[in-house]
């Protein structure tokens, strides 16, 4: 391996970038090509297609955000490096792997040559309805809360604190259904009561602007970046269904 590397670094210093900056990303594309789907720590993931809802397949390399100490399936965030140096990657794209759903919540925030995100595992979904002409439709938005304690690897439990909780979500066609007023969505959240019972939130706040880095960034399109919405408690409703986690909208 060693010995090919090698020859790919030798291949590219022939070449004639205008700048350093030029040169020394193609020679970082060369070793990628050459090496990356070979390091312990490379994997095919699914990404998420904002505008489809589709997932395709990527390989890419995943590993722990603090790469000193152990990693296991418990961690909660986790860095992906991918094998093109310029892979566009945005705010709020959601990954698939390790039977988990992850959200990307910085994108290249550090000095380096390859492209890189921080994501963290979702948590919960939200679960609510919209009006159609024949009836209604379920629309289920993958979410992270900001608490969240054990349960298992398959089954992560929230807990949520009394009076707000704040969830962040992609930024796309079906958050955007989300309402704010006259007459916010409600959702179902947290753990089922002895009585089969969920707790009872409703949109009260919702943010575009996402705080990365101490650096602001603005969402730039109507698909970029994702949203944080607080949520307070709220009055439940003899329709809600708690058998399927969805709260009745009162638009409807």
């Amino acid at each position: 391996m060693a010995y090919t590397s090698y020859n790919a670094i030798l291949s590219v210093t022939t070449t004639t970038s205008s700048t350093p900056t030029e040169y020394f990303k193609e020679l970082q594309q060369y070793i990628n090509n050459d090496m990356f789907d070979m390091t312990s720590d490379y994997k095919v993931v699914k990404v998420k297609d904002r505008t489809t809802g589709l997932y395709s397949d990527l390989g890419v390399r995943v590993v722990p955000q603090h790469k000193k100490g152990l990693t296991s399936i418990n961690d909660d965030v986790k860095e992906i490096i991918f094998k093109q140096i310029d892979y566009a990657i945005k705010l709020g794209d959601i990954f698939e792997f390790d039977n988990f759903r992850w959200m990307v919540l910085d994108t290249n925030s550090k000095s380096t040559m390859q492209s890189y995100c921080r994501i963290q595992r979702c948590n919960t979904q939200l679960r609510f309805t919209e009006a159609t002409p024949t009836g209604f439709n379920t629309i289920v938005i993958d979410a992270i809360a900001e608490n969240k304690i054990g349960g298992n690897d398959n089954s992560p439990v929230i807990i949520l604190p009394v009076g707000v909780l704040n969830v962040k979500v992609p930024n796309d066609s079906n958050s955007k259904k989300i309402r704010l007023a006259p007459k916010p969505t409600r959702f179902l959240l947290g753990n089922q009561d002895w009585n089969g019972k969920y707790q009872n939130w409703i949109v009260e706040m919702i943010d575009s602007i996402s705080n990365v880095k101490r650096t602001i960034e603005t969402i730039s399109s109507d698909s970029d970046g994702f949203l944080e919405i607080r949520l307070k408690l709220a009055q439940s409703s003899p329709k809600d269904n708690h058998t399927l986690q969805i709260a009745h909208q009162d638009y409807f």
